[in-house]
């Protein structure tokens, strides 16, 4: 008689009995839950649009960002700025020298003794448009303004340094020139801003936060606009993605054409929202060929004080619409005044293109050649009059108030550098807050000055650590002064520092 625990059948019952039960589920599972077997994905509907129109647009849009994509760059900046270190402080040396002895400080330096400034170099990113094979690129004024190195990337990835041709910050254009332009680069083909459409289709190509060639699809929202961001503006304004680093990238429509330069959004989160500004290439060709010429841009100057028409005064001069710009004031032995133009009289037209406010005025002044002669359409006590003005030059470009009159060139002292001792007269003319430092008078297109970031307005508080009253204590800092002066500026109520290269 075998023993029970060796007795194989008793052994190996409850195995078989549990295969058995999990065979019976998984084929229980199989019933329940069959396999599936070959899928159809997808709906075989047809397409939602098949109008042939819709696929011509994308056709063009993908067109236009493969031809112009090549001809923007992204600009590389770098500015080095004189950065003042914690200053110990020894209260008892204020009052009693140096006559206890203290010895080093906790920071390194006797106590009351200077620490010399130290170098920052800040960086920017912005784009530009290559409108030359000689290497010209076309950009904005606030991307390249002030710098001390320029480096342009290609849509290739080759990267070259450059340099600023010339700038004019009262429009916010700038050209900069590739030092060693390649034989093989691609030339961007310049449209007209003028033809351009409320509604139509424009094409936005830069660089925002860094990403190299990003293009953006909208529409022109409108046409005109004034932003308060620089005296000259006659913004297109657009809702194709614009964001920080497309300033100076191009703004095209459907025909490939460059129809703007990409400046600035309106926005609460500092990204695209809907509202970009760029500037008509029209404005921006005629200040480029300008600064190709000579480094200057030569305005038109009427020599009018001006205010915006609005509907109680439109009712008063008997105005059909409220257009046209009214003549508040006119400056004595100016265009305007050997014309024969008045105080109450309305300007209509110029050129015989009619006039909507103050501010296109001052653009379409500001575009005449100075010299030549230009019809001004006037209503003077309810009777059009046509009136023949020889348009004079604006003198100075960084004036804050568009036609006002300017008081005279100051002193130029150095590295491209006028100013003047503060006056009343420029107090009025730059709208002023301060009443005790230098101003600034001019700024040379070009110069050291200009690459500080200098603008007429500008009022030296403080330069080396000094305090300035007059233009001798400037030059007297200048004349001890080395390779760089560190300055204070108050400008429209603001402080900031600007780090003057000498010569």
């Amino acid at each position: 008689m075998k023993h029970p625990i060796f007795n194989p059948t008793r052994r190996f019952v409850p195995a078989a009995l549990v295969l058995a039960l999990l065979l019976f589920g998984v084929i229980r599972l199989g019933a329940d839950k069959k396999l599936p077997g070959k899928v159809d994905l997808g709906s075989k509907e047809p397409p939602l649009v098949v109008d042939d129109a819709v696929n011509r647009l994308s056709d063009a849009v993908a067109r236009v960002a493969q031809r112009a994509s090549p001809c923007v760059v992204s600009v590389h900046t770098e500015k080095v700025m004189a950065v003042q270190p914690f200053q110990y402080f020894n209260p008892f040396e204020e009052f009693f020298g140096d006559s206890f002895g203290f010895g080093p400080s906790p920071h390194g330096q006797q106590p009351g003794r200077k620490k010399a400034p130290r170098e920052f170099r800040q960086q920017g990113l912005g784009s530009g448009v290559i409108v030359s094979r000689e290497g010209y690129v076309l950009t904005d004024y606030h991307v390249v303004g002030g710098m001390d190195e320029i480096e342009v990337t290609l849509a290739d990835e080759r990267s070259f340094p450059a340099e600023i041709v010339g700038g004019d910050e009262p429009s916010d254009v700038a050209l900069i020139r590739i030092k060693d332009p390649p034989k093989d680069l691609p030339v961007a083909l310049l449209g007209q801003s003028e033809n351009l459409r409320i509604g139509e289709f424009v094409v936005a190509i830069g660089s925002p936060f860094g990403y190299s060639n990003t293009v953006t699809l909208g529409i022109v929202s409108a046409k005109g606009r004034q932003a308060h961001l620089n005296l000259f503006e006659n913004f297109i304004q657009t809702d194709a993605a614009i964001n920080p680093g497309n300033s100076g990238g191009a703004l095209l429509n459907l025909r490939g054409e460059v129809v703007g330069i990409n400046a600035a959004i309106a926005s609460e989160s500092g990204g695209s929202q809907g509202v970009g500004f760029a500037i008509p290439i029209d404005m921006a060709r005629r200040i480029m060929e300008d600064l190709l010429a000579g480094g200057k841009v030569h305005r038109g100057f009427l020599g009018v004080h001006l205010q915006d028409v609005d509907d109680n005064l439109r009712e008063a001069l008997k105005l059909q619409e409220k257009t046209g710009a009214l003549v508040i004031k006119v400056m004595e032995d100016s265009p305007a005044a050997k014309a024969g133009l008045e105080a109450r009289d309305v300007i209509l037209e110029v050129d015989g293109k009619k006039v909507k406010d103050t501010n296109h005025l001052r653009n379409a002044v500001a575009q005449l050649n100075p010299g030549k002669s230009y019809d001004f359409t006037v209503l003077r006590d309810g009777e059009r009059r046509i009136m023949k003005v020889q348009v004079g030059e604006r003198e100075q470009e960084g004036e804050p108030s568009g036609m006002a009159e300017k008081p005279e060139k100051g002193e130029k002292i150095a590295s491209g550098l006028e100013i003047e001792a503060l006056r009343e007269e420029h107090m009025r003319a730059y709208n002023l807050t301060v009443r005790e430092g230098v101003v600034v008078t001019g700024v040379a297109p070009g110069s050291l000055a200009m690459r500080a970031g200098f603008r007429a307005g500008d009022v030296i508080l403080e330069a080396g650590g000094v305090r300035i009253k007059t233009p001798r204590d400037f030059k007297a800092v200048l004349k001890k002064a080395d390779q760089r002066l560190l300055i204070l500026v108050d400008r429209r109520g603001a402080q900031l520092f600007l780090a003057l290269k000498l010569e």
